[in-house]
C-alpha cells in the first residue's frame, strides 16, 4: 500500500460541486498536520495526533491546495478549482431595435462577467423572424466551463424599414429615367432620317419638322 497519499492529488477542470480530499498517512506515522490554503492564503490548519486518515472537504468557490507536514517533510497536493458562481449576463439595452429584413448580432447587445472567463453563449437567434414587424424576444445561455448556468432574456423590437421603400421609389424613378432616354435616342434618330428624306423632296412642298409628341402619335 502506498503511503501518505491523497485520495485525489488534483482536480483539472473546474468543478461547480463540493467534494472531499482524503489523506491517508503512512504506518509509521504518528502526528502530522494539515494546511489547506485557498486562494493562496491559509484557510485551515489541523493537528494529527494519531495514525489515522483525514478528510478536507472543499465546498466553496476558490483554488485550494494541502500541505501536510510530517516531521520535516512537507507533502504537497496539486490544485483543486470549485467554481459554484454562475456568469452574470449584462443587457447593455432594455430593448433592442432592428430595422425589417436586417440581420443583427445578438452578443453585440450583452456583456459577460465570469470569474474564471471561460464560458460559452447560446441564443435563440435563428427563431427570430427579422421580416415580421413587432416585438419578439430573444434568450441567452450563459454556461461556464464548471457548468454553471445563466439565462436571461430581452426583446428585439423589429420596425419597418423605411430603407427598403425609398429603394423601390429610387428604383422607379431610375426606371422611368431610362425609359426617357431611350424615347430621346429614338426620337433624335426620327428627326435625322426625316430631314435627310425632307431634303430631297420637291421645294414647293413646306413640311414641319414633326416633334417627339407627333412620332408618338
Amino acid at each position: 500500500m502506498e503511503e501518505n497519499t491523497f485520495s485525489l492529488y488534483e482536480l483539472l477542470e473546474p468543478t461547480n460541486e463540493s467534494f472531499i480530499v482524503t489523506f491517508t498517512p503512512g504506518g509509521a506515522v504518528q502526528n502530522y498536520e494539515v494546511i489547506l490554503y485557498k486562494d493562496g492564503i491559509e484557510y485551515k490548519k489541523e493537528e494529527i495526533k494519531e495514525n489515522k486518515k483525514i478528510d478536507i472537504l472543499l465546498n466553496e468557490t476558490g483554488t485550494y491546495n494541502i500541505n501536510v507536514l510530517i516531521d520535516d517533510k512537507i507533502i504537497k497536493s496539486g490544485n483543486y478549482i470549485i467554481d459554484k458562481e454562475a456568469p452574470v449576463i449584462e443587457i447593455t439595452k432594455k430593448v433592442i431595435t432592428i430595422k425589417q429584413g436586417k440581420n443583427f448580432n445578438p452578443n453585440d447587445y450583452i456583456i459577460v462577467h465570469d470569474n474564471y472567463n471561460d464560458y460559452t453563449i447560446e441564443t435563440n437567434y435563428e427563431t427570430i423572424d427579422l421580416n415580421k414587424i413587432g416585438a419578439q424576444t430573444i434568450t441567452y445561455k450563459v454556461k461556464d466551463k464548471s457548468g454553471n448556468l445563466t439565462t436571461k432574456s430581452v426583446i428585439v423590437n423589429i420596425k419597418k424599414n423605411n430603407d427598403t421603400t425609398l429603394k423601390i421609389y429610387y428604383g422607379i424613378f431610375s426606371l422611368f429615367i431610362l425609359f426617357l432616354m431611350f424615347l430621346l435616342v429614338w426620337y433624335q434618330k426620327k428627326q435625322k432620317k426625316f430631314n435627310r428624306v425632307n431634303k430631297y423632296s420637291v421645294q414647293g412642298i413646306k413640311t414641319k419638322n414633326p416633334s417627339l409628341i407627333d412620332h408618338l402619335v
